[in-house]
């Protein structure tokens, strides 16, 4: 004969098999990117955000980039360029990574602030990198903890710099 279905309300749990769900972590535009960590860095570039248009674009045009987001400290490291200060679109980045020179994003990524930069982090920063554009990518998002894009024109690859994190996307 079978059993007559339980209600939920009627279902006991052992004690040592239930694990209360933790809540998931939320990160939202006010997360600074210290503490949302590598993972966050990753999904601010994933595909379908502005950004990452931009970066697609900046590959399928043939361009080379340096794309710096702002840190405290950072413009002790940049030398020349030019202060933009204009409201964030692919376009925007775009037209103004043809220049040589890295660009500079606000730590919301809302803002280009700086255009045609050359960046001089320390040079005791070991790198592992080859080209001068990732070379000073690795070692000033090591040197600052921030997020950094090399775009490589002659492989065709978006690098992300994170610190001592490196992920080609």
């Amino acid at each position: 004969m079978e059993e007559p279905e339980k209600e939920m309300s009627e279902l006991v749990i052992p004690s040592d098999l239930y694990v209360k769900p933790s809540a998931p972590k939320v990160h939202d535009a006010n997360t600074s990117i210290d503490e949302a960590g590598f993972t966050h860095a990753l999904k601010i570039f994933a595909p379908g955000t502005a950004i990452r248009t931009a970066l697609d674009d900046l590959l399928r045009a043939n361009m080379g980039a340096l794309i710096v987001v702002d840190k405290e400290g950072l413009l002790k490291i940049v030398d020349g360029g030019f202060r933009v200060n204009c409201k964030f679109s692919a376009q925007r980045l775009v037209e103004l990574a043809k220049m040589d020179g890295a660009l500079i994003l606000s730590e919301d990524l809302k803002k280009i602030l700086y255009a045609n930069t050359l960046l001089v982090p320390s040079a005791k920063i070991k790198t592992r990198e080859t080209g001068t554009r990732h070379k000073a990518g690795e070692r000033t998002s090591k040197q600052f903890k921030t997020i950094v894009i090399a775009i490589s024109e002659r492989k065709r690859k978006i690098t992300l710099y994170y610190g001592d994190e490196r992920y080609v996307l």
